[in-house]
């Protein structure tokens, strides 16, 4: 079963696990290094892989079949983003969707670290926006209604 680590902010792989093995040898590898395969739920440390510091290999898909065989699913809030730009805010929900795009794209080129800061980018600023927007919304009731202003 191949194997993926990341080396800095870039992911590489695939490589089979007598590789992963030869890595740590060679010091290229440590116990901090994040590593993922098909059936993992999320990247995790080297360290805590079974086999790969000593002992014998890890079972296929790693955990004991627990974790679907697919790869690590980033949320990507594309459509949190878009309500947020219709019934919020403008300008922040266009960041919003822009970064929720981004998503899936970084995932398709291997950059899950970049697809997990896309995807915690574009909630953040679809939040903004609808907080904006809903405080914006109970100013003007207030002024409306509680203070009277305007003319009916």
């Amino acid at each position: 079963m191949s194997w993926y680590y990341q080396r800095g902010n870039e992911q590489v792989g695939p490589v089979e696990f007598d590789d992963l093995k030869r890595l740590v040898e060679a010091g290229a590898i440590t116990r901090e290094t994040l590593v993922w395969q098909t059936g993992m739920k999320d990247w995790q440390s080297a360290g805590i892989v079974e086999g790969l510091f000593g002992g014998p290999p890890p079972p296929q898909g790693v955990g004991g079949g627990q974790y679907p065989a697919t790869a690590p699913h980033v949320h990507n809030h594309l459509t949190k983003a878009i309500l947020a730009t219709i019934f919020c805010c403008l300008p922040l929900g266009i960041v919003a969707i822009v970064k929720a795009a981004q998503v899936n794209g970084k995932i398709e080129a291997g950059n899950y670290a970049g697809a997990v800061q896309a995807s915690n980018e574009a909630d953040n600023w679809a939040n903004w926006s609808i907080g904006i927007g809903l405080t914006a919304e109970l100013l003007y009731f207030f002024l409306i209604f509680v203070m009277g202003v305007g003319t009916w």
